[in-house]
């Protein structure tokens, strides 16, 4: 079974840092499957690889008169935004325990997702072309790997009660015309330690 940290409320470059660390960690563990580190931060736009000119909004200025920092990270797919009140998973496997195939690493991590917001009477599912779990046209987990000698970093963001209009600032995931959602839109309230809980156990049903 893969080993838990949480980590609460940090600024993002904190997170980053753990992230390095658990990864050494796991890299130099080839004994374990990996780490499951949760955290949440404040607001975040991250911007990937294949990040495209356009996809934030807003300027330097604005997004400073806003509280919200940018920053560059070297995970796949395109700009996203973090912030308070979004579950933050990152899953730093071994992937040679697990499988090296990483089109089935992204399907199951949607699942997990999936069979949470089933328990919470929350139907979702995935879209086509697209990664992350979604409520009809309105996403509600974005997600973005890296892996380098097949250990995963980065993962997947849950939005649970987080501020949904700061994602104004962007072109969430760089897809137009479609929406954000989160749990507590859906006028359901649930504990960040739930979910947290209920994500561990969905992780060890469909990776196990």
């Amino acid at each position: 079974m893969v080993e838990v940290y949480d980590l609460g409320l940090i600024t993002y470059e904190q997170g980053q840092k753990k992230q390095e660390e658990i990864y050494k960690y796991v890299l130099n563990n080839k004994q374990i499957d990996g780490v499951l580190i949760f955290l949440e931060v404040d607001p975040v736009i991250t911007t990937a690889y294949s990040s495209e000119r356009g996809e934030v909004i807003f300027s330097k200025k604005q997004l400073c008169e806003r509280g919200i920092r940018s920053v560059q990270v070297d995970r796949g797919g395109k700009t996203t935004l973090h912030g308070p009140g979004q579950l933050i998973c990152y899953p730093i496997l071994n992937l040679e325990r697990f499988g090296k195939d990483l089109h089935k690493y992204l399907r199951n991590l949607e699942e997990v997702v999936i069979n949470i917001l089933k328990e919470l009477n929350i139907d979702s599912g995935r879209k086509d072309k697209y990664t992350g779990v979604w409520i009809g046209e309105e996403k509600i987990c974005a997600m973005g790997i890296h892996i380098k000698k097949w250990i995963t970093t980065h993962g997947i963001a849950l939005n649970n009660d987080i501020d949904l209009s700061l994602f104004d600032s962007i072109i969430p995931c760089g897809i137009k015309d479609v929406g954000v959602t989160s749990i507590k839109k859906l006028d359901i309230e649930v504990e960040m330690s739930i979910l947290k809980e209920k994500f561990v156990e969905n992780f060890n049903k469909v990776f196990y």
